[in-house]
């Protein structure tokens, strides 16, 4: 075997017949390109444009003969029908639509579709059969529960729907990263390497400005998908205004309380002309004749009950109410000592009138934690007589983001449109297509280094232009079996490793986090009063409102700057989940390459290309078979809905004696403690599955190529007799053929000749 270094310009195949590696196949279909006829005749029968299973198996001969039966093989098999007739070409034109990745490409662009006509068709009908009110409609009004069981299964919906554009945007964007053979060749001669088979940004600067503005389109409409999404429907709570009365025992006995609150109104340091004065003598006659009319209109609630009750953001099912002190209060001949009307951001700051906090916020645990010596304006509370009113929710929606996610949506569509109707190049989508056309046309740069993986290749590349990839100091002796046993992982880089993983954890670490802090307050027991609860953190459901449940980092609440600020909050975590789910994907995808790869060394089979001629198989997914494509999918919609169970939007909306006061309205995020603990545990599984399936080893001695255009091609350089490789069964190891080695240094391709495996302490070229 010769060594030696190639000029890329000097580049000229002399076998006549052979194309340049710089012509391309601009406008051409692989199944269009002629290839040469094959002499002889099949011993089946068969056409050679016969497509065989869509599986891994080794390739069986029609007459049920294994062919991989023995370790070596007759050279390239025959056909009656010539490959390069108009009858095959015909054919392989016709069949190209519905194959490969334009049948991929066409499934993603018509679920896009559908997803798009869905939205606008469910936001049509709710603009036109709603009225809006600042871009937000009210969808349905009524009992809690029955909201959120239908918001239960909108976000299963709303989740099934963001996902299945989320793969079909993913899919997409893979045939639009991978490059064509003359982007690669151009690549090569420069001392680079483009990845096969995997979606990612490394080829985006290296292939057709055309398709990376389609890929950027892509991911850039996906953004505002899965931060808008999950919140086109929210749900909306009652908050109620309410007023308070300190009081004794007293005062629902005595007949005329005017003097009492006189005195308290001067206490206060209002005069007693002043509004806040009769507002506050209205008020206390009004709570003395409704409480001696109907007593039943009020909830007796203990000290610690009354502020669990009124100790929160919102209160909702209770409005005003009177603080009824202990004892008789017979040192003072009043019954009214303290009356308070105040904002909503004040309406619970009585509560701690008395406690030294030391913030600017009320404390609540310090209050329960020393209940029984709570006071208000000095005087110790016994119990609380709190009103009770009607309490209901609604389900709403947001004009405005869906009409936002409308718009990317469409995006979306056009882009898989364009790629579909209006892409003519012919691209490398899979490494099967990619080592069809270097067995077809041989790349000169990589030809010395058939031994060469992507761990070394990744060492010598270290001047930019270096196109001396192999020369003869690249052989050596193949080691001990035992020295290094290939492994899954070995085919993902550390890059793409760390950032996955370290993705995977931080997620975890933060849901850990946030987890901890929901069931503390919960365990607290400052977050409601229902005290009878066996489980407090599982009982409350998934996605449930609850006043008490809700996040309070100091973010606007009011006004569409509180509206946005809420959205983002609650939909962030579905960003990262998108985030997750593209890493995870590619993660897997780049291991299954490698052991697919690795499987040709083991067993004879035909490359499964997008487009196939001969006897290639073809499949309707990339590089992913379904068996994880669609438990990855599914995996995803679950973990979205749960994570859009967990953290929602909420907005409240304030009533004050049945009459709604707009100005108070506000927005927030709720969150459920029971969600957070399925989406750790689930994506605690994931990652661990991952790594897992990470120390599988790979099948044989082989190179591990995992996307690397450059190894890829190294491993396509077949003997020059074997001209129709690309288009029969193959299998790699090592050949013979003089035409490609020498007697004393071995060589390894892919070849549907003879083979034998590689042998411990021989030459090869390209091994470190």
């Amino acid at each position: 075997m010769a060594f030696f270094n190639v000029n890329y310009s000097a580049l000229n195949f002399s076998k006549k017949g052979d194309v340049s590696p710089q012509h391309e196949l601009s406008g051409l279909e692989l199944g269009q390109v002629q290839t040469p006829r094959i002499s002889g005749h099949l011993s089946t029968g068969a056409s050679l444009i016969e497509t065989n299973n869509d599986d891994d198996r080794p390739f069986v001969e029609h007459n049920g003969a294994n062919k991989d039966s023995k370790d070596t093989t007759a050279g390239p098999a025959s056909s009656e029908l010539p490959l390069d007739s108009e009858e095959t070409i015909r054919h392989n034109q016709q069949r190209r639509r519905l194959q490969g990745w334009r049948f991929g490409v066409a499934f993603s662009a018509t679920l896009a579709a559908i997803v798009l006509m869905i939205n606008f068709v469910l936001v049509l009908w709710a603009s036109l059969r709603h009225p809006l009110h600042d871009g937000i409609g009210r969808l349905y009004v009524g009992e809690c529960n029955l909201v959120d069981t239908m918001s239960f299964w909108v976000h299963l919906l709303i989740n099934g729907l963001s996902s299945a554009l989320l793969g079909a945007s993913n899919y997409t964007m893979q045939c639009l990263a991978s490059p064509t053979r003359s982007e690669c060749d151009t690549a090569h001669a420069r001392g680079e390497w483009l990845e096969i088979g995997t979606s990612g940004v490394h080829n985006l600067k290296r292939v057709s400005w055309k398709r990376s503005t389609a890929w950027v389109l892509l991911g850039l409409s996906s953004v505002p998908i899965h931060l808008l999404f999950n919140s086109t429907v929210f749900k909306a709570l009652d908050g109620t205004l309410h007023n308070m009365a300190l009081v004794n025992t007293a005062f629902f006995d005595r007949p005329n309380v005017s003097g009492d609150v006189e005195a308290t109104v001067r206490d206060q340091g209002f005069p007693p002309t002043s509004r806040a004065a009769s507002q506050s003598l209205e008020f206390v006659q009004h709570m003395q004749h409704t409480y001696a009319a109907d007593q039943a209109q009020f909830d007796l609630l203990s000290a610690s009950d009354c502020v669990s009750t009124y100790g929160m953001q919102f209160v909702t099912g209770h409005s005003d109410v009177l603080l009824v002190t202990a004892g008789n209060d017979v040192q003072d001949e009043r019954t009214v000592f303290f009356t308070s009307f105040l904002s909503r951001a004040e309406s619970d700051s009585w509560i701690c009138q008395d406690v030294d906090y030391g913030s600017w916020y009320c404390d609540f645990s310090k209050v329960q934690s020393n209940i029984t010596n709570w006071t208000v304006a000095g005087r110790k509370i016994d119990h609380c007589l709190a009103k009770r009113t009607d309490s209901y929710c609604q389900l709403q929606f947001s004009s405005p983001i869906s009409i936002a996610v409308l718009v990317c949506n469409l995006i979306k569509v056009l882009c898989m449109l364009w790629l579909l109707l209006l892409q003519r190049d012919v691209t490398l989508v899979t490494w099967g297509d990619a080592i069809s056309s270097w067995l077809d046309q041989p790349d000169e740069i990589t030809k010395n280094c058939c031994l060469m993986g992507k761990q070394e290749l990744t060492g010598r590349m270290n001047r930019p232009g270096d196109v001396s990839f192999c020369s003869p100091e690249t052989a050596h002796p193949l080691p001990s079996r035992n020295t290094f046993q290939p492994r899954w992982h070995h085919a993902v880089s550390w890059r793409r490793r760390a950032a996955t993983y370290s993705l995977c954890v931080g997620a975890l670490v933060a849901t850990g986090v946030f987890l901890h802090q929901a069931i503390s307050g919960v365990l607290k027991g400052i977050v409601g009063p229902d005290r009878s609860r066996s489980n407090p953190i599982t009982s409350l459901g998934f996605g449930t409102i609850e006043a008490d449940l809700v996040v309070d980092i100091g973010l606007p609440e009011n006004g569409g700057q509180g509206f946005a600020a809420s959205v983002l909050l609650a939909n962030l975590p579905q960003l990262v989940s998108s985030l997750l789910y593209m890493s995870y994907n590619g993660l897997y995808t780049c291991m299954h390459l490698a052991h697919e790869y690795s499987g040709f060394a083991k067993h004879r089979k035909p490359l499964r290309v997008t487009t196939p001629r001969g006897k290639q198989r073809t499949t309707y997914w990339l590089q992913l078979p379904y068996s994880y494509s669609v438990p990855l999918l599914v995996t995803s919609v679950l973990l979205h809905w749960l994570v859009s169970q967990s953290l929602f939007l909420v907005r409240i909306s304030f009533w004050s004696d049945g009459v709604e006061m707009v100005e108070y309205s506000s927005s927030a995020v709720g969150y459920s403690c029971a969600p957070i603990m399925c989406v750790m545990i689930l994506g605690g599984c994931m990652t661990l599955i991952a790594m897992g399936l990470g120390f599988r080893k790979l099948d044989c001695r082989m190179p591990v190529a995992g996307s690397c255009s450059i190894v890829l091609a190294a491993a396509a350089h077949r003997p020059e007799a074997d001209d129709n490789a690309a288009i029969l069964p193959v299998k790699w190891g090592e050949v013979s053929d003089a035409s490609v080695c020498d007697p004393v240094i071995g060589h390894c391709c892919f070849t549907s000749g003879e083979v034998t495996d590689v042998q411990e302490g021989k030459f090869y070229a390209g091994h470190l």
